[in-house]
């Protein structure tokens, strides 16, 4: 993994932090109002807009929106993809796999095919929510299942507020390479 991988990672990590520090205590209609607000804002805030503390806010639980807690346990036909994450290839050729969020779950990652991530469990244990390695280089091509979210999101925010929120699909910075 290169240097500049590592970077932009680190730096999509601190643009989510920052955007989740400053919107951790708005309801999600003012938080699509920030997101909306700054043309610099992209993929690192966007995912911020799916935090299961906004649907609970709206009344929403986490399987409503992000499906089942988990995927199946384990798989044993494939192998641990630990290069994504930390830039080598798993040494562990016989370990059982887990299959696990690649976007981290307590993060609003959905139980979905496109965010599945299969790692072996001493390079899924180490990962665990942290987004400073996740490889968002890899997740603008896999949005399709952040959108559901974003619409039931959107759509219990005019229930409640009567406000219309439509969070572009396509936006700046949403590759960080």
């Amino acid at each position: 993994m290169s240097k500049s991988i590592i970077e932009s990672r680190i730096e999509f990590a601190l643009r989510y932090l920052r955007f989740d520090a400053l919107t951790k205590d708005e309801n999600w209609g003012d938080a699509a109002g920030l997101f909306l607000d700054k043309d610099s804002n992209g993929l690192p805030e966007l995912m911020v807009m799916i935090h299961p503390r906004f649907g609970s806010r709206l009344g929403l639980t986490s399987s409503q929106l992000f499906g089942p807690d988990s995927f199946n346990s384990a798989k044993h036909d494939v192998a641990c993809r630990s290069i994504e994450i930390w830039g080598y290839s798993c040494p562990f050729t016989d370990a059982k796999i887990h299959i696990d969020h690649s976007f981290p779950r307590s993060r609003g990652g959905a139980t979905h095919s496109l965010n599945a991530m299969y790692l072996c469990e001493e390079h899924n244990l180490p990962k665990s929510s942290d987004i400073h390695l996740f490889p968002w280089e890899t997740l603008s091509s896999k949005l399709s299942w952040v959108e559901p979210i974003i619409e039931k999101m959107s759509q219990a925010e005019k229930r409640i507020s009567g406000l219309n929120f439509h969070l572009p699909k396509h936006r700046k910075n949403l590759n960080p390479t």
